[in-house]
């Protein structure tokens, strides 16, 4: 659905850490029971997928192509 929503596969990434960030909490700090290994094994499989991936280096020098600053006393 979020890939669907126009997520890229970094965001998706970091949404399947979150997850499993906050299912490892209520195990830990709450004492319910539930295993974080489903999160691991969907986010094999979402990488297969070709769903959630690292990122690529991105040149974002402030004035190549770009339109000029908002303001010019920030050049």
């Amino acid at each position: 659905m979020r890939a669907e929503q126009g997520a890229g596969p970094v965001t998706l990434g970091i949404d399947i850490g979150v997850i499993k960030m906050i299912i490892t909490h209520a195990a830990a700090v709450h004492g319910l029971e539930i295993s974080p290994e489903p999160v691991d094994l969907a986010r094999v499989a979402l990488k297969r997928l070709g769903l959630i991936g690292k990122g690529t280096e991105r040149d974002l020098s402030p004035y190549h192509g770009r339109a000029e600053p908002p303001f010019p006393l920030l050049r």
